[in-house]
């Protein structure tokens, strides 16, 4: 089931708080790397979108690129939104 418009709002909140900005209609993070837009809201559920992100962060900490702390903090960073979004 896709984000309700209630846990859409409160996700974006939290990121926000988080040093996330929203512009027009699209999150981005701190680093411009990551973002959301309409379609990862309707096209996941809050659980999809902590399942996926959990382990992308996995796989970009295991491989230790360049700038890799960054990635797996924002990665976490959504993690943590939703986990505050599915526990309210």
């Amino acid at each position: 089931m896709p984000f309700t418009p209630s846990e859409r709002e409160r996700f974006v909140g939290r990121l926000q708080s988080r040093g996330w900005t929203l512009e027009k209609d699209t999150l981005w993070s701190p680093s411009r790397g990551l973002y959301f837009n309409d379609s990862h809201f309707r096209d996941w559920s809050p659980a999809e979108m902590r399942d996926v992100f959990t382990r992308r962060g996995d796989r970009i900490q295991k491989s230790a690129f360049d700038g890799w702390e960054r990635s797996v903090g924002e990665h976490r960073d959504v993690c943590s939104a939703v986990a505050e979004v599915l526990s309210a």
